[in-house]
């Protein structure tokens, strides 16, 4: 995505919409007509749960959240603008943005809305006018003076007057035209606009333009003469490509020490970025604003007829004006909702899941595009996208530090350090097997072409059509830092963009962040990688109890083991006690000394572990908001996200969790459960208190944090009692018992009724549905094979996910499941009432979410049975035939018919 540009003028508009979402195809016709920058919106009339989405605009919006009101202001995509925060107001509402001009800097723009019923303030007029050094507030102020063309003063006009006597750097701007008529009285102009020191040519117009007794105000700022919005398309000839590069590429050049390795690299890199040059191909194509296109001339004809008619009736305020404008009214919406529906039936026919297009679709659909809020940083909200990236840098920095805890090892922490410096002046005799050509094609050939590239800009696609010259350059690259032990400095440095964010929009550390690193330095991660697990398993340090990121093992699997555990527990009427414990930034805090000290213990070879070490060392972060860099940052602790060999390294650091007898220990990276029974809950419970214990002693010398106030204390049990006496504790924190747990996004409680996983399960399912509804619904012309791949890949997935694990609830429950699915299917066929569900899956050959289900139990307990892992062996080495009468456990799925 292209960063936001600066504007050489504005072209802002403004309209009493009297209802945001009745006025939206009208304004998705009006705003490309009128390329409009900033449309000020008020009297919305929406709440917050509503969502609003114009192509090709963001949306800012202030709802009142009680009967009427609101305003809302759209910004064109690709202006550089950041949401503004409006002080306090006493009457008025309001909503501001800062547009980024080229020659002028930043301008406020503020759309008002000053309700009729109350009086209009100075305080108000101060607050939007004055908190920035200059602004545009436009909107409806209901005020009335000859001052801005309207026909009469009123006593919010003479405020409004005597405050621009007292600020002469504010001047009002008013139409030519009337802005509202109303059932009565003349037509007048209550709809203006407000500058405050802004030094560009200023106009103000009316339009006659939508169904509302308000018309559309326009005010230009500036005179540029716009041209044809356009977008810029590259196109790249691969086989050109390979061929320049074949061509430029330098001989390979003998790398002898970190010097050499970093010159090699940016040249490779340079040579790349030559031969992509000379291969692509720019061209501007039109923009289309949305999928509907071009208006028919028909409609285009319709809607000049309907803006006479405004034109008109605003002027003369004839009742026979007026009705002819309401009927044109009519048939204008009519016309665009006819033309906007055919619009999106072809588009839907066109649709295909083979291009991509048909999933591109459905995740617009799904994923709901807010613009980033002010952040709260270190000195307080920032606004600009500059200071936004600072201010999560800032978070990142203070993340990825080692934890600081209250009761930790020193003495421990010493001697780690003096360890890893013994080892840096042992000898390094060992050899790390060099790649091979076929290694690095295999590697290249897997990558993929939809990932983002990093700061270097060179992305999967382009390595896969790396010529030989280039894949034997890599490949020397690789092999020199394996043999240097020396990871490059060129690729320790990672873009780190924050696409998701967690439940607080205001504050940095909420933000899911997404580090882009160089492609190139993954191609050598994976290389590295398999030394690294070649030595794992050798030495077998991960822990059979780990299943994350490990071939063969899965968060299903995790959980059916989990599952089995506790439902076998129930047969020997045992109760279950259970932590499931918070680790505090996990992975961003990982111990450097700690885990190479760990390696070195374990007896990995030093070669290799001097190369951990150089990965790990002096890496750099920045962080990346709509194309604004902050300055780079020093990782100090933590395995780097994003790369390849982190997941591993995490395994490694974590491997030597201690365990104790009557305890079993649930992993899947940093998710941590841990289970004791017991026919007495208490003991269940004394149990469990002493490996948290242990764990606690561990945490303290490996500087790993807990936070107990975010862990979860269960206890699964058949008895009434639900809680043993007193709490579990982790460093003389309680951990609080609950009657629910989500574990690796199953929710369990405590009898494992399946009941609260399953309304979590449908819920969830019944959005998704909800959202997919305009591809899926009876109405629609999206082909019925394309309507049943997204039923099966999209809404399925949300219905089954672990179901090995829970397919054996009670029937009741699984109805519910596939009712969910059933109600998608009868939408997407337009079945009748009476048509059985079996009767439309069996016609449409479509296997069902139960069915799903208990097929892919089937191969999962074959699978199991033959394990490697002896922990899922064990937990499925049991036959639910000969447990008849007894509490049901997963494997009892296998028996039921259908």
């Amino acid at each position: 995505m292209d960063p936001p540009t600066s504007v050489q003028s504005l072209r802002i508009a403004s309209w009493n919409v009297d209802g945001f979402r009745g006025r939206k195809i009208e304004l998705k016709e009006l705003l490309p007509r009128l390329d409009v920058d900033v449309m000020a919106i008020q009297e919305t009339k929406v709440e917050d749960a509503h969502t609003v989405r114009i192509p090709g605009y963001l949306v800012y919006r202030r709802d009142r959240n009680r009967h009427g009101g609101g305003v809302a202001l759209l910004v064109k995509r690709g202006i550089d603008h950041h949401m503004l925060q409006v002080p306090q107001l006493e009457n008025m509402e309001a909503a501001a943005v800062s547009i980024r001009t080229r020659r002028y800097g930043d301008i406020a723009v503020v759309t008002c809305y000053q309700p009729p019923q109350l009086p209009l303030t100075d305080h108000d007029l101060r607050a939007v006018l004055e908190t920035w050094p200059q602004t545009v507030a436009i909107g409806d102020f209901n005020a009335k003076s000859p001052e801005w063309h309207s026909t009469t003063t009123t006593t919010r006009g003479r405020v409004l007057l005597q405050f621009l006597q007292n600020h002469e750097d504010v001047a009002a701007y008013g139409p030519d035209g009337p802005t509202y008529y109303g059932a009565v009285g003349r037509p007048d102009v209550l709809d203006i606009a407000l500058l405050r020191a802004i030094p560009m040519d200023a106009d103000l117009t009316t339009h006659y333009e939508g169904a509302t007794n308000h018309a559309p105000i326009l005010l230009t700022l500036g005179d540029e003469r716009r041209g044809e919005d356009t977008v810029a398309k590259r196109r790249t000839d691969w086989g050109l490509f390979r061929a320049e590069m074949q061509r430029i590429c330098a001989p390979i050049p003998v790398i002898r020490d970190a010097a050499d390795l970093e010159a090699a690299i940016a040249s490779l890199e340079t040579d790349i970025h030559t031969a992509l040059e000379a291969s692509t191909t720019e061209t501007t194509e039109r923009r289309i604003a949305n999928y509907a296109g071009e208006l028919p001339l028909m409609l285009q004809d319709l809607i000049r007829e309907r803006r006479a008619a405004k034109r008109r009736a605003t002027r003369t305020a004839h009742p026979r004006d007026k009705q002819t404008l309401n009927q044109l009214n009519r048939r204008v919406k009519a016309a665009l909702e006819e033309h906007y529906q055919d619009s999106w039936q072809r588009h839907l026919e066109s649709l295909n899941p083979e291009d991509r297009s048909l999933w591109t679709m459905q995740r617009a659909l799904r994923t709901t595009r807010k613009p980033m809020p002010p952040i709260h940083g270190e000195n307080g909200i920032v606004y600009t996208r500059y200071e936004k990236a600072e201010a999560f840098a800032d978070s990142l920095e203070l993340q990825c530090r080692e934890n600081l805890l209250d009761d930790e090892d020193e003495d421990h922490a010493d001697e780690v350090e003096r360890r890893v410096r013994r080892y840096r002046r042992q000898p390094d005799r060992d050899d790390i097997r060099p790649a091979t050509p076929e290694e690095v094609r295999d590697i290249l050939r897997r990558l993929n072409p939809r990932k983002a590239p990093g700061c270097d800009q060179i992305g999967n696609r382009i390595l896969r059509k790396l010529p030989h010259k280039g894949v034997m350059a890599l490949l020397n690259i690789v092999n020199a830092i394996l043999r240097l032990r020396r990871f490059p400095a060129r690729w320790k440095k990672a873009d780190v963009i924050f696409p998701k964010p967690g439940k607080n929009l205001t504050f940095a550390a909420s933000y899911r962040p997404i580090s882009l690193l160089p492609m190139m330095s993954k191609v050598a991660e994976r290389i590295i990688l398999t030394r690294l697990r070649e030595s794992s398993d050798e030495l077998r340090v991960i822990p059979d109890e780990q299943f994350a990121y490990r071939s063969g093992h899965s968060t299903e699997q995790q959980i059916l083991r989990l599952v089995e555990h506790l439902s076998a527990g129930f047969n020997n009427r045992e109760s279950t006690a259970a932590v499931f414990l918070d680790v505090a930034k996990a992975f961003d805090r990982v111990w450097h000394d700690g885990l190479l000290a760990k390696m070195l213990d374990f007896g990995y070879p030093v070669g290799l572990v001097k190369l951990v070490e150089s990965f790990l060392r002096g890496r750099k972060l920045r962080a990346k908001v709509e194309g604004a860099l902050s300055t780079y940052r020093d990782v100090e602790a933590g395995v780097p996200q994003g790369a390849v060999l982190s997941p591993h390294l995490f395994n490694i650091y974590t491997s030597d969790m201690p365990r104790t007898e009557r305890t079993t220990v649930c992993l899947y990276a940093d998710d941590t459960a841990i289970t004791a029974r017991s026919l007495n809950p208490d003991m269940a419970k004394r149990y469990l208190q002493r490996a948290v214990s242990q764990l606690e002693d561990w945490c303290n010398r490996w500087k790993v944090a807990i936070n107990p106030e975010k862990s979860t204390g269960i206890m699964f049990s058949r008895r009434y009692q639900t809680r043993p006496q007193g709490h579990v504790k982790f460093n003389g924190e309680d951990i609080q018992w609950a009657t629910t747990v989500k574990y690796l996004g199953v929710t369990l409680d405590r009898t494992l009724t399946w009941k609260p996983h399953v309304e979590a399960v449908t819920r969830k399912a019944k959005m998704v549905r909800a959202k997919l509804y305009p591809l899926l619904c009876r109405d629609s012309r999206l082909c019925l094979r394309n309507k049943l791949t997204l039923i099966r890949a999209v809404l399925q997935p949300q219905l089954t996910y672990a179901g090995t694990a829970w397919g054996h609830a009670a029937k009741t429950h699984l109805a519910r499941v596939q009712a969910v699915e059933n109600i998608a299917l009868r939408c997407a066929t337009g079945a009748p009432w009476f048509v059985r569900n079996s009767d439309i899956r069996r016609d449409l050959g479509f296997t069902s979410a139960l069915e799903a289900i208990r097929e892919r139990a089937r191969k999962l307990f074959e699978r199991a049975e033959i394990h490697s892992n002896p922990l899922i062996r064990n937990a499925v080495d049991y036959r639910p035939e000969e447990a008849a009468g007894r509490r049901r456990r997963p494997r009892h799925q296998l028996l039921d018919a259908g």
